[in-house]
């Protein structure tokens, strides 16, 4: 075959029973996660795709090209709101249990290196929330930062504390000190 000509193939139509099943595998998705990124990738490369799973693979997360109206029905299935971006075109969802805002923040990023990657929005604790919100989320920081800087303000207090108690000792090392050599020099 020629380097210059493609083979483009049509998948073939799904048996009820593969929907059933794929709307069996979606529920069980989102039965595991409390929250749910909506993308569109807009002509993402193979290789770009590998690169975002692999980003994602480590947070225990799960980047999936969807069927719109199977997704639809597993959202349904679970009381969960209908985003309208579902309603055309090839849209992706990222399933996130844990770590909401790393997880915003890697697909903002590869959204921002690929240009191809559109945020659309998500669903937050049953909750729907713009593509702006989920940028919003990916601007908070990590949750190894909020800890240290939680220990940062239950640390000062005690901080506080030891420095004044260490001034008065200075003090009184400093006044003894100065009574010796008053002595000294007498």
């Amino acid at each position: 075959m020629p380097s210059g000509i493609f083979l483009f193939y049509k998948q073939m139509a799904k048996t009820k029973t593969q929907k059933k099943e794929l709307v069996a595998d979606y529920v069980a998705k989102l039965d595991k996660v409390n929250t749910i990124y909506f993308v569109k990738p807009l002509g993402l490369g193979v290789n770009q795709t590998t690169l975002l799973k692999k980003a994602l693979y480590g947070h225990n997360t799960d980047y999936h090209i969807v069927k719109n109206t199977l997704f639809k029905i597993a959202l349904e299935q679970k009381g969960l709101p209908v985003p309208s971006s579902l309603d055309n075109g090839e849209n992706a969802v990222v399933f996130c249990s844990d770590e909401v805002s790393e997880i915003a923040k890697l697909i903002k990023e590869h959204a921002k290196e690929t240009e191809k990657l559109s945020i659309l929005g998500g669903i937050l604790n049953g909750e729907l929330i713009s593509g702006d919100q989920v940028e919003a989320l990916a601007s908070l920081p990590s949750k190894d930062q909020l800890l240290g800087q939680l220990l940062s303000v239950f640390n000062g207090p005690m901080r506080g504390l030891v420095t004044v108690l260490s001034g008065n000792m200075r003090e009184f090392v400093q006044v003894l000190s100065a009574i010796q050599d008053k002595k000294s020099e007498a």
